[in-house]
């Protein structure tokens, strides 16, 4: 499987995040990550930022196509790696409990956030 980061916009009624993530889980993919990007828009629209893995039998252009058919906007679509999972506070808190225990770390700590 590869990992996909889509951003589509959702129209913030009750229901939609649903239906979204139906369409992408009828299409055989799973969403492992979102996170809402911005500020919703005027008419309350929101850009979801969804990590998605994607099995190998469907191709990705088919992915967008079907949640574009389902009344939603894609504006990004870039394969992503694993880091992308990694979670920025929690990697964020790990780093700073390791300086304090050894503060000599600091350096590959600062590195590592700055990856």
């Amino acid at each position: 499987m590869t990992l996909w980061r889509l951003h589509v916009d959702v129209a913030d009624q009750p229901g939609r995040l649903g239906a979204l993530a139906g369409v992408i889980g009828g299409c055989g993919a799973n969403i492992v990550s979102l996170h809402v990007v911005g500020e919703p828009s005027q008419d309350g629209a929101v850009t979801d930022e969804l990590l998605v893995r994607v099995p190998p039998q469907l191709a990705v252009p088919a992915l967008v196509e079907a949640v574009e058919a389902a009344g939603f906007r894609v504006t990004v679509v870039v394969q992503a790696d694993a880091q992308a999972l990694a979670d920025p506070v929690t990697t964020a808190l790990a780093l700073a409990h390791c300086v304090a225990v050894d503060p000599g770390s600091a350096a590959r700590a600062v590195a590592a956030l700055l990856r």
